[in-house]
C-alpha cells in the first residue's frame, strides 16, 4: 500500500507523537508498504515539506509548549494524496481539514489517529479549566475530520469513551501505539552511587502539565523522603523551575534526557514509577515503564487516559494531592509482597503493548478502510 500520513509536525522526538508515527512507519516499511510523511519537517528540502504556521502574537505560546503545526500547501497535499492507496491524519488541524478535502475530490479512503485533543492544547495555554469549551470545540474536531474517516484510532477505551460522548459517530479502533522490543526488563546493576537510594522514575517532556512540580511535592511528604532518589527523564520548559524546587529534597532530583538504550536500561534499574500527567491521551512513557518492570503510581486526573493501567487502588492517587501520592509512594516501598505480584500482574499486561501489535491492528484498519471505499 501506498499510505500518505499527514502529521503537522515531524521530526522532533521529544514528543510522544513523533515517537508513536516513527514506531508505526518503521513498522509499516518492514512490510513492504510505502510511507508517505505530509509535515513541517526540520529540513525544508524533504519532498512534501509544509512551512510552519503563523499565529502571530501567539507564536511564543506555542513555541515555549513546543507545539508546532504545518500550513497546508494544496499542491503539496495534491502530490502526496492522488495516486496514494490511503490517507491516514494524525491531528485534526488545519491540515487534516485540508486532506479531508482533497480525499473527497480524489475520492481516496482515510483515516484519523486521535493524539491530542483541545484539552490537551487548552492545559498549555493555562485555560484547562473551562472543559465546556474543550468539549465544544472536540464536537467541532468530530463532524469536520472523525466522524467523515472510514474508521478512527484511539489509543485508549478511554478515549474512545469521551469522544463518543462528544458525538463521534464513526467505527473506532482501539490500541496502543506501541513500544518497542527493547523496552522490555533486563537485569541491570544500579550505579554504585545509586544503590542504596530509592530511585523513582518519572518520565515526559518537562512542562506545567506532566506535573513534575507535583512529584518533588509528594516525594517531600514521603516517610522515606531521606533515602528518595527522583529521576525525571525528558526536557523542557520547566527545567529550572524543577531544579530550584529540588534543592529541598535529601537527593536532588536526576534532570536528562535519555536514547531509548539507555532510557531502557534506567528504566530496569529503578524501583517505582509515578505518572502524574493532568492530561493523556495514552501515555506511552507509563507503557515503557510497565513494559521495563515497574510498578506504576498514576494520576486519577479526569482528562488523564493513563489511569487506565491501574490494577489495583494503590496504583492510582488523587489528582493534586501530594498527601495521597506520598501515601501510595510509602505503600509500595513498605509491602514487598505485594509489589512483586503486582510486577507479575504488570508484566502480563505488557504483552498487549508491543509495536508489531498495534502495527498489525493498524495494518488491518488502512486495509479495510481501503476495501470499503
Amino acid at each position: 500500500m501506498i499510505i500518505t500520513f499527514i502529521c503537522d509536525i515531524y521530526g522532533n522526538n521529544n514528543n510522544g507523537m513523533v515517537v508513536a508515527i516513527n514506531r508505526l512507519k518503521e513498522e509499516l516499511l518492514k512490510r513492504g508498504h510505502i510511507i508517505r510523511i505530509v509535515a513541517n519537517f526540520n529540513d525544508s528540502n524533504e519532498k512534501y515539506y509544509l512551512e510552519k504556521r503563523n499565529f502571530g502574537v501567539l507564536n511564543k505560546v506555542f513555541d515555549k509548549n513546543n507545539i508546532v503545526l504545518a500550513k497546508p500547501n494544496i499542491q503539496v497535499f495534491t502530490d502526496a494524496i492522488k495516486d496514494a492507496d490511503l490517507v491516514h491524519i494524525f491531528l485534526p488541524f488545519k491540515c487534516g481539514k485540508k486532506a479531508v478535502k482533497i480525499c473527497k475530490l480524489y475520492n481516496k479512503p482515510f483515516t484519523a489517529s486521535v493524539h491530542m485533543t483541545p484539552h490537551i492544547i487548552m492545559h498549555k495555554i493555562k485555560l484547562n479549566k473551562m472543559n465546556f469549551i474543550s468539549d465544544l470545540w472536540q464536537k467541532v474536531y468530530n463532524k469536520k475530520i472523525y466522524n467523515q474517516a472510514q474508521c478512527v484510532h484511539c489509543p485508549t477505551n478511554f478515549i474512545e469513551k469521551k469522544l463518543k460522548n462528544l458525538g463521534l459517530t464513526a467505527p473506532v479502533l482501539v490500541a496502543s501505539n506501541g513500544v518497542p522490543s527493547i523496552f522490555k526488563y533486563h537485569s541491570v546493576k544500579k550505579p554504585e552511587d545509586l544503590k542504596s537510594k530509592i530511585c523513582i522514575l518519572s518520565i515526559g517532556r518537562l512542562s506545567n502539565e506532566k506535573k513534575q512540580d507535583f512529584i518533588i511535592e509528594a516525594v517531600l511528604r514521603s516517610k522515606y523522603q531521606h533515602d528518595i532518589q527522583l529521576i525525571f527523564a525528558g526536557k523542557g520548559e520547566t527545567l529550572n523551575k524543577l531544579n530550584k524546587m529540588g534543592e529541598a529534597l535529601t537527593h536532588k532530583p536526576i534532570i536528562k534526557f535519555f536514547n531509548e538504550a539507555d532510557l531502557s536500561n534506567l528504566i530496569c534499574s529503578c524501583d517505582l514509577y509515578v505518572h502524574a500527567s493532568d492530561v493523556e491521551t495514552e501515555g506511552l512513557a507509563c507503557i515503557e515503564s510497565i513494559c521495563g518492570g515497574l510498578v506504576p503510581i498514576i494520576s486519577d486526573a479526569k482528562n488523564c487516559a493513563t489511569q487506565e493501567y491501574a490494577l489495583f487502588r494503590e496504583n492510582l492517587f488523587k489528582n493534586n494531592n501530594p498527601y495521597d501520592l506520598a501515601s501510595k509512594i510509602d505503600f509500595w516501598i513498605e509491602n514487598r509482597k505485594a509489589y512483586e505480584y503486582a510486577r507479575q500482574k504488570y508484566s502480563q499486561m505488557a504483552k498487549e503493548f508491543t509495536v508489531e501489535n498495534c502495527a498489525n491492528k493498524m495494518e488491518s484498519m488502512f486495509k479495510n478502510a481501503i476495501n470499503k471505499k
